[in-house]
């Protein structure tokens, strides 16, 4: 029985660490799939990996607070239409994000 609890309250844990946020993109370049996205934690850099091509201004929201692959959507584009991104680093400052991005696209 405590093997279930742990299991089942290390499966809330995670469940609760996913929640939805919001962010705007700020600045992409479609050569090289990669975006600066600005959040209430900060800046991400993302890799677009498919779906819906992102703009500057378009409004995303999924699990934007850690790293790894998510499935993101916008408002201004449908709920329909999801798009993959790889979210390389998150809880940037606008300055980091630049120099990471400016990097990787040069």
């Amino acid at each position: 029985m405590k093997k279930y609890l742990a299991a089942l309250a290390l499966c809330v844990s995670l469940a609760a660490s996913a929640e939805t946020v919001e962010g705007v993109v700020v600045f992409g370049q479609t050569t090289c799939n990669l975006y600066i996205v600005r959040t209430n934690y900060g800046f991400l850099l993302g890799r677009w990996l498919g779906g819906y091509l992102f703009a500057t201004g378009i409004h995303i929201f999924g699990n934007l607070n850690g790293v790894g692959m998510v499935d993101v959507l916008s408002r201004e584009v449908g709920a329909d239409r999801a798009s993959k991104l790889f979210i390389e680093e998150f809880g940037l400052t606008e300055d980091d994000a630049v120099k990471r991005f400016r990097g990787e696209c040069p």
